[in-house]
C-alpha cells in the first residue's frame, strides 16, 4: 500500500512537471521525446518520454550522438552500443575509448529521468572501468549509482556489470530462475542483461566466453537430443505458456540422451533447437535415469486447436499475428537448457 501511494505521488508530480514545462516554454509534446537510432532494438521500444530539464536532455542527446560518431572509427572490439530491453525498466549504454560512456536508464516502459556519463578505461583483465563525470542523481528506479566495473561476455555480445556476473552465469547455462526463460516473463522481446544492439557485433575477431577471471561463474548448459518419440495427446497445462497461465496444449512424450550423469533433474526445462518458437513450447523432464531422461514436450495450441505460434506480422483487422506451424519433432532434434547457446 505504501509503495502504491509513493508511486502515485511520483506519477502526479511528474505529470505536473511535464504540464508546467510544456506550458511555460510552449513546447510541443514531441520535443520531450527521444528516439535513439539503433540498428536493432526490441520491437516494443521505439521512442521514449524524457523527463529531464531542457539543458540535460540536450546534453544527453549530444553525448549519445558524439559517442556514436566515435564508434564509427573505434578500434577496440569491446566498445559499442548496448541495451537491456526490459518490460518495466531497462537501460541504454554506449561507450568508446575516445569519448567515454553514457548510461541512460528508463522505467515504466518509456520514461527517462536520469543519466550518467564519464570516462572509460580497460584494464589487463579486460574489465571495462567507468569513472563518472556526472553521476546518477537517483531520480529513477533502475540505478542509484553507475556500476563501475563491466565485463564483456560471449564475444562481447553482452556487457554485464560485475554485480551481475553470477546471475549471468545462470542465464548462460539456463539454470535457476532462467530455466525455461523467457516464458516466465510477460514479453518475448525482453532480456535481462545489456546486449549489443549495433552493427559491430559481428566484428569481434577473438572468440571468447568471458575474461579468464570470470569463467568460473559461467555455467555450462546441458544439451542433448531426442532419441524416442511417443504418442501425442491434448490437455491443459501451465508449463508451456507465458507467466504460468493455464492454456490448451499438445503433449508429446519423448526421451533424450542426457541424464543424471550430465546434471539432468526432474522438472528441468529444455528448449528445442530449430523446432519453432520456444516462447510457446517447452520440454519438461519427468523421469531421470543415469544417462537418459524422459519428458514431455508441451506446445501451446491456437484457437483452432492447431500447433501454431504467432509470427511477426500483426493484422489490425483481425487483431492477431500471422500463424506459423510448428515443425514436426523428430528423433535427433536437439535440446538445451540455455536460452542463448543454440
Amino acid at each position: 500500500m505504501k509503495n502504491s501511494i509513493i508511486k502515485s505521488a511520483f506519477v502526479l508530480f511528474f505529470s505536473l512537471f511535464l504540464f508546467q514545462t510544456i506550458n511555460s516554454q510552449q513546447k510541443n509534446y514531441s520535443e520531450l521525446e527521444w528516439q535513439p537510432e539503433l540498428p536493432k532494438l526490441g520491437n516494443n521500444k521505439s521512442s521514449f518520454l524524457v523527463g529531464l530539464m531542457p539543458e540535460d536532455k540536450k546534453k544527453m542527446e549530444t553525448l549519445w550522438n558524439e559517442i556514436g560518431e566515435a564508434l564509427k572509427t573505434e578500434q577496440n572490439e569491446l566498445a559499442g552500443t548496448y541495451a537491456e530491453i526490459g518490460y518495466g525498466s531497462g537501460y541504454f549504454l554506449r561507450w568508446s575509448t575516445r569519448e567515454g560512456f553514457i548510461l541512460i536508464p528508463y522505467f515504466d516502459q518509456h520514461l527517462i529521468v536520469d543519466f550518467s556519463y564519464g570516462k572509460v578505461e580497460i584494464n589487463e583483465n579486460s574489465e571495462v572501468i567507468f569513472t563518472p563525470e556526472q553521476e546518477m542523481r537517483g531520480k529513477g528506479r533502475r540505478f542509484v549509482k553507475t556500476p563501475r566495473i563491466w565485463i564483456p561476455v560471449k564475444n562481447a555480445e553482452f556487457l554485464v556489470y560485475k554485480e551481475q556476473i553470477a546471475s549471468f552465469g545462470n542465464y548462460y547455462g539456463g539454470f535457476d530462475k532462467f530455466n525455461g526463460f523467457p516464458r516466465k516473463i510477460l514479453c518475448d522481446e525482453c532480456g535481462t542483461f545489456a546486449r549489443r544492439v549495433d552493427d559491430k557485433k559481428n566484428d569481434v575477431k577473438n572468440s571468447f566466453l568471458a575474461p579468464p577471471k570470470y569463467l568460473k561463474f559461467i555455467k555450462k548448459p546441458i544439451s542433448g537430443q531426442i532419441t524416442r518419440i511417443g504418442k501425442r495427446w491434448k490437455t491443459k497445462n501451465r508449463t508451456a505458456s507465458c507467466c504460468q497461465f493455464e492454456t490448451d496444449v499438445s503433449a508429446l512424450p519423448v526421451s533424450i540422451n542426457v541424464g543424471r550423469k550430465q546434471g539432468a533433474t526432474r522438472n528441468l526445462l529444455f528448449l528445442l533447437i530449430n523446432a519453432g518458437n520456444n516462447f510457446d513450447q517447452i520440454l519438461k523432464i519427468t523421469r531421470v535415469n543415469e544417462k537418459t531422461s524422459e519428458g514431455i514436450v508441451f506446445r501451446v495450441l491456437d484457437k483452432n486447436g492447431k500447433e501454431n505460434y504467432d509470427g511477426g506480422i500483426y493484422d489490425n483487422k483481425s487483431e492477431s499475428y500471422n500463424q506459423i506451424p510448428f515443425p514436426p519433432i523428430k528423433i535427433g532434434t536437439k535440446v538445451t537448457t540455455s536460452p542463448i547457446v543454440q
